[in-house]
């Protein structure tokens, strides 16, 4: 989750960050961070071999768009459903 102004560079592209967003990264891509703001904050999730092993999951993240290579690997949050990727990506992540 990015929260903060800059442009993420991936790959060789870049795109602005303008509000909060979720980043799908694909760990065969470079990322870089480009802070355009003082206020920077935000959180990530690193997924073990195992957690990504097990048989329910291996095969939907192997067909999730979001980590194929050249697919768009970001979500904008809107105000809307900013508050419950918040709860859930926090719920998720710090355990």
């Amino acid at each position: 989750m990015i929260i903060g102004r800059g442009k993420l560079y991936y790959a060789d592209k870049w795109i602005q960050i303008d509000r909060p967003a979720m980043l799908f990264a694909n760990p065969v891509v470079p990322y870089a961070w480009e802070p355009e703001s003082t206020a920077q904050s935000g959180w990530y999730c690193v997924f073990t071999e195992e957690f990504i092993q097990h048989s329910e999951r291996i095969e939907s993240l192997k067909d999730s768009p979001f980590l194929k290579l050249g697919a768009t690997q970001f979500i904008f949050q809107t105000q809307n459903n900013w508050m419950k990727s918040q709860q859930f990506s926090k719920k998720c992540c710090l355990r």
